[in-house]
């Protein structure tokens, strides 16, 4: 066969594979919010965040969550966390993570005993920047995959204040489409196309390559951080007069609502762990070492000249907040005030919005002894006897 012969060949070859592949795909992909099986160590630039250890590592279990391999024992207590960046995490060692303390907490002897299991497994489905919006869709995908599910806690809150002050706080919120790359670290929807990364045998590639592959070390983790830091701190306008948060609010709370429902479907115990916010005056110094949030922009993205006063996203997370425990109540599910947990001490907070590791052990201690709480109390409610008292003939 001449070289011309051999080419078409192996040409049509690769169309057939990546026309196969695009089918998988297609046929028995599935949504996860992380890449299953990926382990990344985020190296952090050096000084950035001196309250986190240098290396924060990144595992990512079977079923796409942030945490350690699912449990074999069907038995055992499995939770779900979901949230936006406060509860992914990012940028601190999984181990420290809140979501991997509550483990931890829940593994002990006398917590399994009230909890009734054999073991307590916890599965970090927290991602950044993701809205209420983005997690009813999230959910939708995600929530079919598991077979069983005991409680699920909810941090949510921060992503959809931001959200809207980088629009510059309108008063119509536009439903734009969802990114399916912000949502999900693997998905089986293209678009596919002829460049070798966008084609569906790299796709297919990339995911052997996680199964079977080693750590991938990522540099310099944090860095894009101090230069949001660096652009607030420079910022020409600070914006001092609160907008209506009515417009936010209202849209939270009904894709709140939303998603609050599917989770009763899916689990017995739902914990809407309120996010907190620091609380405390901030001292120009302090800004500058901690401060990155709340601009009309995305930092990361582009430059950001105006900022929002402390005064001002305070009302608005405390708005969102009331917003989320209306809701938890109306629909009778527990919620958790989680401020006087972490008060406004900068060792517990590395931003406005993210803790440090003692942060992050003091939240899961409390999520873990409200869901031992909460279960216990179930527990007790299904194993009582109904009463052998028989009424007398004057009561009714």
């Amino acid at each position: 066969m001449d070289i011309l012969g051999s080419t078409i060949v192996a040409a049509c070859t690769l169309a057939a594979a990546e026309l196969a592949a695009q089918v998988w795909f297609a046929k028995v992909g599935r949504h996860w919010i992380w890449a299953p099986h990926a382990k990344i160590d985020h190296v952090l630039e050096p000084g950035v965040l001196p309250d986190l250890p240098p290396v924060a590592r990144q595992r990512v279990n079977a079923l796409g969550e942030r945490g350690d391999p699912p449990p074999d024992d069907a038995r055992a207590f499995r939770v779900l966390v979901v949230g936006g960046s406060a509860a992914e995490c990012y940028l601190v060692d999984q181990p420290a993570t809140w979501p991997q303390v509550v483990q931890a907490a829940l593994n002990r002897p006398e917590a399994l005993a009230n909890l009734g299991a054999p073991a307590a497994h916890v599965g970090n489905l927290g991602r950044s920047l993701v809205t209420c919006r983005h997690i009813d869709a999230m959910l939708d995908q995600v929530f079919p995959h598991y077979e069983k599910v005991d409680a699920v806690v909810f941090l949510i809150g921060a992503s959809d204040v931001v959200a809207w002050m980088e629009r510059g706080c309108p008063d119509t919120i536009p439903l734009e489409p969802l990114k399916l790359g912000q949502m999900y670290g693997q998905h089986p929807r293209g678009p596919f196309g002829l460049a070798p990364r966008r084609t569906a045998l790299w796709k297919a590639l990339s995911i052997a390559r996680r199964r079977f592959g080693g750590v991938e070390r990522r540099e310099h983790a944090g860095r894009r951080l101090a230069a949001a830091r660096e652009m607030k701190a420079r910022a020409k306008e600070i914006v001092r007069v609160a907008p209506d948060p009515t417009p936010m609010v209202e849209q939270f709370e009904g894709w709140f609502r939303s998603i609050v429902r599917r989770a009763v479907v899916r689990a017995p115990l739902v914990l809407v762990a309120r996010q907190p916010w620091i609380e405390r005056d901030i001292a120009p110094e302090e800004a500058r070492a901690h401060c990155w949030s709340f601009g009309r922009g995305r930092p990361f993205e582009q430059e950001i000249t105006s900022y929002y006063d402390y005064s001002v996203w305070r009302r608005l997370m405390e708005a969102v907040d009331g917003s989320a425990v209306k809701v938890a109540r109306e629909m009778g599910v527990a919620e958790l005030d989680l401020r006087p947990v972490v008060p406004g001490d900068w060792s517990l907070w590395y931003d406005e919005i993210h803790h440090t590791p003692e942060g992050c052990r003091r939240i899961g201690e409390a999520v873990a002894a409200k869901l031992v709480e909460l279960r216990s109390a179930r527990r007790a409610r299904s194993t009582r006897k109904p009463s052998t008292h028989q009424p007398s003939a004057h009561q009714p």
